[in-house]
């Protein structure tokens, strides 16, 4: 989101210059999987993005070269290497990274949740250090490819391999292996895949890679908001909840694979928020709906305690509908423990910003894959375009403005 957290009422910029601090010498850890090394580094990535924002040089370049050292390492190989790199396995048309981490290997499970957080890294890379995908972008297009190649006639990879076109979304376990067929939990993290291809594309000039993730993206937010959602209420039957955790072949249920209970049901759909999540609130009434029982039947208005109710992933989906109301519990409870993968100036960023922008406004689209508008309650409508060039470009909004 654009730095306009000024515009909103109780913001702090020293507070969240202080919040950029604290994590801008944050190291990677020294040994982790595919999966809980995108989160990490997508939490520094958020809050780099700010810290060039607000004029902090200084953070920006330290979690630049921190994410970009271990993105390399990722990309690369040496003799007698275990750890941070990807092998292609040729008996199943696969790369695969080490450490693996939630079936990624013996079950070729969640790649495209896993490259997606490698993608958006490398995007970030790219836009501060243009030049970068030049030497290192063929590793990431194979990332590309793995969980998503275009091409029928691909030589190393299936086409399309975690997305079925029939369905319309993408499906997260590699070998379909539980009776009900094959399955997806985390449509956020599919979405999060589906936008850093936009992003990856966009940055690097390759117009193809963009327009896959557009296809992906726009093709998937409506298996989402049918069969996750059910926002038109012509899917669901005697079901009693408002959104679906777990999607199956021939089932939907509202557990998790980790037993995190119904806070963790409602999350694992949400998270992780980013630019990418603004179809969230594309459907305002459902958004509320969805917020109320999310209130109801956890503990999030009381601030409860609990590993798996992720505070800051409910309020800034809160913020869609009623930033106000997400900063009021932001500030009610300053001492809660952060879900891994998050930062706290990105939570304090994003809410200030969404109370200055108001509701994202879905009747406005643009010729443009990375812009969209905000129409607040006072009628004030603003237009944010993300350009990666350093050339000026013209954007169309339907309404008329440009």
């Amino acid at each position: 989101l654009p730095y306009l957290a000024n515009y909103s009422s109780g913001f702090d910029p020293t507070s969240l210059n202080q919040k950029i601090q604290l994590i801008e010498n944050d190291a990677l850890s020294s040994y982790t999987d595919s999966y809980n090394e995108g989160q990490a580094m997508n939490r520094l990535i958020q809050t780099a993005r700010i810290a060039e924002q607000v004029g902090d040089t200084s953070a920006l370049n330290s979690i630049l070269k921190t994410v970009k050292e271990r993105l390399e390492d990722w990309l690369s190989y040496q003799s007698g290497e275990v750890a941070f790199l990807f092998y292609y396995n040729q008996s199943w048309d696969a790369l695969i990274g080490y450490p693996a981490g939630h079936g990624q290997d013996a079950n070729i499970n969640d790649h495209h949740f896993h490259w997606g957080y490698f993608i958006h890294a490398a995007s970030f890379v790219e836009q501060f250090e243009p030049g970068w995908a030049a030497n290192w972008g063929p590793m990431i297009d194979m990332l590309v490819r793995d969980a998503a190649s275009s091409n029928r006639s691909d030589n190393l990879f299936p086409y399309l391999r975690n997305f079925s076109p029939y369905a319309g979304h993408c499906w997260a376990n590699g070998f379909a292996s539980f009776p009900q067929g094959n399955d997806q939990e985390s449509t956020s993290e599919s979405m999060q895949f589906n936008s850093s291809l936009i992003h990856w594309g966009a940055v690097t000039g390759n117009d193809s890679i963009r327009d896959l993730g557009i296809y992906l993206y726009t093709t998937e937010q409506s298996a989402v908001e049918e069969y996750w959602f059910d926002m038109y209420d012509r899917v669901f039957e005697n079901y009693g909840e408002k959104v679906v955790s777990r999607l199956w072949g021939n089932d939907y249920d509202f557990q998790t694979f980790w037993g995190g209970g119904v806070a963790a049901s409602y999350g694992i759909e949400l998270y992780p928020i980013h630019g990418g999540s603004l179809y969230l609130g594309h459907n305002q009434v459902y958004a509320a709906e969805l917020w109320a029982e999310m209130a109801s039947k956890t503990g999030i208005l009381s601030n409860e305690e609990n590993p798996n109710l992720w505070h800051d992933t409910y309020w800034k989906f809160l913020s869609l509908t009623d930033a106000q109301a997400a900063i009021d519990l932001y500030d009610s409870y300053p001492q809660r423990n952060l879900k891994f993968g998050i930062s706290d100036a990105h939570t304090y960023h994003w809410l200030h910003v969404m109370n200055a922008l108001g509701p994202v406004d879905a009747s406005i689209t643009a010729n443009h894959p990375l812009a969209v508008a905000f129409t607040n309650q006072a009628g004030l409508t603003t237009y944010v375009v993300q350009n990666y060039s350093n050339n000026q470009t013209s954007v169309n909004f339907s309404d008329g403005f440009t």
